[in-house]
């Protein structure tokens, strides 16, 4: 899943909880958000 841009302060909060290492545009690929499958 792509990091979107927060579009509240609810989600702020939850991105800085669950992936603070991804940025914005970013693949979340971190020990909470896993990439389970890939087509590549």
């Amino acid at each position: 899943m792509q990091l979107a841009e927060p579009k509240n302060k609810h989600q702020r909060a939850d991105w800085e909880s669950w992936t603070p290492g991804t940025q914005i545009g970013q693949i979340m690929d971190d020990s909470l958000n896993p990439i389970l499958y890939c087509e590549d």
